[in-house]
């Protein structure tokens, strides 16, 4: 959910490691996928943090765009924004339902813990 100022995010299974082309599919097709291995096996803090914050995204995300437009920033535990909070969850709750968008998130996980692909690059 997103205005001008607000982006909410509602991660529906956090304990599922976030994955899409980048790091998955993209190498079986060519070699544009490459560089996400070198960073999985970097020693270097920033690296590392990049990956991390990549797989592992909290329930929910609060950003605000204009103070902090790369969002980097996570404001959803943060009590100070609480109402704001609330107002885009409900928001979110009503867009869903009027979209009909009731399912449950398809196919199989991949659990926050081992091998995001199995390989040790």
């Amino acid at each position: 959910m997103r205005t001008p100022k607000w982006k909410y995010i509602s991660n529906l299974h956090p304990e599922y490691v976030y994955t899409t082309h980048i790091d998955q599919y993209v190498r079986n097709i060519d070699d544009s996928g490459r560089y996400f291995p070198s960073w999985r096996r970097s020693t270097d803090p920033a690296a590392q943090q990049i990956v991390n914050s990549y797989y592992r995204r909290p329930a929910e995300e609060l950003y605000d765009l204009e103070a902090d437009p790369a969002e980097r920033n996570n404001l959803a535990a943060d009590s100070r924004y609480k109402t704001v909070l609330q107002s885009l969850r409900r928001k979110l709750k009503v867009w869903r339902t009027k979209q009909g968008d009731t399912r449950p998130v398809e196919g199989t996980p991949h659990f926050q813990e081992g091998p995001i692909d199995g390989k040790v690059d």
